[in-house]
């Protein structure tokens, strides 16, 4: 068979799992043959791309992988009767006999011809084979699509998790904002009776300093109708000093010095109280400005941790809704994964009584064992009796789709 003619077939990869063949040629950058395969499992390395080139499409976007083709030539056995009508090169039943009759057939002319089969008996055997091959391409199908509905499930549980710390960071974050807000509130209020006493004290005050300064202001009037009058009488006394005795100038003039100046006295601890109360007054409307001012710079930060604290409750709520999308989404894939195992153990059932069917069905078929051919195109497994091999490279230590030889598969 030509290289091409080898493109489509099923291959079964140990310790990776089946795939089909869909490139066989050279690969940019490495030297020999690679062939292609895409794996049903969805557990590659690649899509099909190597170095920015695209070589072949896969199922999934980590299901391709590049083997070196002599390695997956050993895995393919040679076609029975020249060829065969099936696609698929898996085994169909676990019995040892099974890997044995590809190589047999391939033996000398004497042997073939005591054991030749008509391709008229084996039709209905390989219809079967292929039937059941169908059924198993199709549960790996189902396997590698399960595959990718747990991967999805996991994305989105990590991702819920995710939106959940969020979620408790907005609340804590909320909480801690409500709690600011109280006890602005309970400073705006205190502040803000404070305000209200103090302004109503000072109103009280200003209204007393605005009575006394009445008052000041009609005592200082009359005092200074007494003054008037005073003079006024001493402009009419000095007519009069001339026709009256020395003495009696002297006493008169004493009193009317002694008066003046207690009105004098009287006139300036006036001034003096008006000029406080004037003082007063300033010192009262600047402390209502300084107050009008911290009422205002209380009422700002309120407003901004009023709308901080709207703002995280959207936050919170839009977490809330998106939390819940993701719960509904997680749950459909749930279901959907119930659902295709279901499929899938109904499928393993029929492939299992199928399986038995058809071994019962092809024993008498199935090619004699002679013990004196040499077995060229078995496959030995070295994986028995040990933990980690790698069928690629024939190394322990990893499997093969762990492989570090990137110049035989990647």
């Amino acid at each position: 068979m030509n290289r091409e003619e080898y493109i489509g077939l099923v291959v079964e990869i140990p310790n990776i799992g089946r795939g089909q063949i869909r490139y066989i040629g050279s690969v940019e950058m490495k030297e020999g043959i690679f062939a292609g395969i895409d794996l049903y499992s969805g557990n590659g390395k690649n899509d099909g791309t190597f170095k920015g080139r695209k070589y072949f499409q896969t199922t999934f976007p980590r299901s391709g992988l590049f083997i070196q083709w002599e390695k997956v030539a050993n895995l393919i056995p040679q076609q029975c009767n020249g060829g065969s009508n099936g696609r698929t090169l898996h085994s169909l039943s676990p019995t040892p006999v099974r890997g044995m009759g590809n190589p047999i057939l391939n033996q000398g002319s004497e042997h073939s011809q005591q054991r030749k089969t008509s391709v008229t008996e084996l039709g209905p055997s390989f219809r079967a084979s292929t039937e059941n091959s169908s059924k198993l391409i199709d549960t790996d199908r189902m396997e590698a699509e399960l595959f990718q509905y747990k991967r999805v499930v996991e994305d989105q549980r990590i991702v819920l998790e995710e939106i959940q710390a969020a979620i408790d960071e907005y609340e804590t974050k909320l909480e801690s904002t409500e709690r600011e807000k109280l006890t602005l509130q309970r400073q705006l209020e205190h502040e803000r009776a404070s305000h209200e006493r103090q302004k109503q004290f000072y109103e009280n005050e200003h209204d007393q300093l605005l009575t006394v300064i009445d008052e000041l202001q009609n005592e200082i009037n009359r005092n200074a109708a007494i003054l008037s009058e005073i003079m006024e009488r001493e402009k009419n006394m000095d007519v009069d000093v001339r026709n009256e005795p020395t003495n009696y100038d002297n006493s008169q003039n004493m009193i009317d010095s002694s008066v003046i100046d207690d009105l004098k006295a009287q006139l300036h601890d006036l001034q003096q109280y008006k000029n406080q109360s004037e003082l007063y007054k300033t010192k009262w409307e600047k402390e209502k400005e300084q107050l009008k001012l911290h009422n205002q710079s209380l009422s700002k930060e309120y407003q901004s941790v009023s709308n901080e604290l709207l703002e995280c409750q959207k936050k919170l709520h839009t977490g809330e809704n998106k939390q819940n999308s993701l719960e509904k989404e997680l749950d459909e894939a749930r279901k959907t994964i119930d659902s295709l195992q279901s499929q899938l153990q109904v499928m393993q059932k029929k492939q299992e009584q199928q399986s038995v069917m058809q071994i019962d069905d092809n024993m008498e078929t199935l090619p004699l064992y002679n013990p004196n051919v040499e077995q060229k195109g078995s496959i030995s497994l070295a994986t028995a009796g040990r933990s980690l091999w790698c069928a690629l490279c024939e190394k322990d230590g990893h499997e093969s789709v762990d492989c570090p030889y990137d110049d035989k598969f990647f």
